[in-house]
């Protein structure tokens, strides 16, 4: 059963019982101070009338004669003294009948304890109609006489069954208006609630874009800000998730292409010279191919090793003389930029450093690396003193790189140019590696690029001293 069934039903019930249980009670407090009413008049006729008659009585049984005669002449004239709609009977002890008023007949052994003394009140149905009948027996009298007075209430009942009409037909109205302001309440009341399952549908469906309008600021207003709060969550892992998932397509797309090249040159060239007779100049250009394809499977697989420690390891950092760092790193640079025709120069400021030695030189080589990549034909590395921070730049005049690729460049395997990587036997995680090491000593990788004018990438060290440039 929904919310609003079940909040529109019990609404309703609620509302019947309570407006019911009201009438009911209306109803019976009315009656009952109605009969209370006719009984408390008709009690008072009884006492004046068994006052009256009493001394007459008492009188009665010293006389001799007709003594039935007598009663029922004294009872007609006390009869009189009676308001009109009451009615009186004298009965004796053999229930005859001395004198009544009356149209209805009573049996004296079929009213209860008559003869104890005290005065008794019944309401009796007789036929279609209701009466309030008193009775009590008359004191010293030696004809044992009982005195009954009764009232026709019929009216009383009549009037009783018109409220419960009236009561039923404004119960109807009631509850018909009362039916359709729960309605439209319900439904104002349930429509966020509504709101929110078809939002649920929807970003189950795959749309997260999806937010509730937060119309109050109630319980129902707390649940739909903490949807949206959801909703928000729910987006931004799902983007996060989709990112990684296009992360993991590049990286098992691009290492297994990597791995399938050269392996299968290695093996055609290796199946080549094993089957077939070559001559010197043949088996050398075999030999030269299977040789560069083995070099950048074993430089694939030391940058591979180098992520995988890089992730599980701590290293031992020491105090440098960041000039003996830079001309060790010249004099591996020297050889690359004079066989690519690359101008490399360096500046520095003297200064002492705290780093990872053998980590940071392989990740200013791979960006040297990369700047080689990049056809860039002059290559700056700067190093600069600004407050406590050591400033290390890589500048080129490359090719640069686009904005749209900058985010992603220290993905895994992640190439701006996947076919000038491949020629230079590049395999997209040299910049993941540098990223990773610049992490480790406390800093990070800043890009500033311009297509087709180069680009400058640089990073900070922490400064342990300064250097006497002599």
């Amino acid at each position: 059963m929904k919310v609003f069934t079940k909040i529109f039903l019990s609404t309703v019930i609620v509302i019947s019982l309570s407006l019911s249980l009201l009438e009911y009670y209306m109803i019976s407090i009315n009656f009952k101070n109605l009969i209370e009413l006719e009984m408390n008049n008709t009690l008072n006729n009884f006492r004046t009338m068994r006052f009256i008659l009493q001394p007459n009585i008492s009188i009665v049984n010293n006389v001799s004669g007709n003594v039935e005669s007598i009663l029922s002449k004294i009872s007609s004239q006390a009869s009189n003294l009676v308001r009109d709609n009451y009615f009186m009977s004298i009965y004796d002890k053999k229930n005859n009948v001395v004198f009544s008023n009356s149209n209805n007949k009573y049996k004296i052994d079929e009213i209860s304890n008559i003869n104890d003394g005290k005065i008794h009140s019944v309401i009796k149905k007789i036929e279609n109609d209701y009466f309030v009948v008193i009775y009590a027996n008359l004191q010293n009298s030696k004809q044992s006489l009982s005195l009954i007075m009764e009232k026709n209430i019929t009216n009383v009942f009549i009037e009783k069954n018109k409220m419960e009409i009236e009561c039923r037909y404004i119960f109807l109205i009631i509850m018909g208006i009362s039916t359709m302001i729960m309605f439209g309440t319900t439904y104002i009341l349930t429509r966020p609630i509504k709101e929110l399952k078809q939002m649920s549908i929807k970003i189950y469906n795959g749309d997260y874009s999806k937010r509730v309008r937060i119309r109050s600021k109630d319980e129902i207003g707390e649940l739909g800000y903490t949807f949206n709060n959801m909703a928000d969550k729910i987006e931004e892992n799902i983007e996060e998730l989709k990112l990684q998932v296009r992360q993991k397509e590049d990286f098992v797309a691009n290492f297994t292409h990597e791995l399938k090249t050269p392996l299968t040159s290695i093996i055609g060239y290796a199946d080549m010279l094993y089957r077939n007779k070559l001559d010197g100049k043949h088996v050398r250009e075999a030999a030269d191919y299977i040789f560069n394809e083995g070099m950048r499977l074993e430089g694939l697989s030391f940058k591979l090793m180098d992520l995988i420690v890089l992730n599980k390891q701590e290293f031992l950092k020491e105090i440098i003389n960041i000039e003996d760092f830079f001309k060790d790193i010249g004099t591996s640079i020297d050889p690359i930029a004079s066989k690519r025709n690359v101008k490399f120069t360096i500046k520095h400021d003297y200064v002492y450093v705290k780093i990872e030695y053998d980590l940071v030189k392989t990740l200013i080589l791979n960006l040297i690396d990369n700047s080689i990549k990049a056809n860039s034909s002059e290559i700056n590395l700067i190093g600069e003193k600004c407050n406590d921070k050591y400033i290390i730049s890589i500048i080129d005049n490359g090719c640069g790189i686009p904005n749209e690729d900058i985010e992603r460049i220290t993905e895994a395997f992640y190439m701006v140019n996947k076919s000038r990587s491949r020629e230079l036997h590049g395999a997209g995680l040299g910049l993941t590696l540098a990223s990773k090491i610049a992490k480790l000593h406390n800093t990070q990788l800043v890009y500033k690029s311009t297509i087709g004018e180069g680009t400058t990438v640089s990073f900070s060290l922490g400064m342990e001293g300064e250097l006497n440039e002599n």
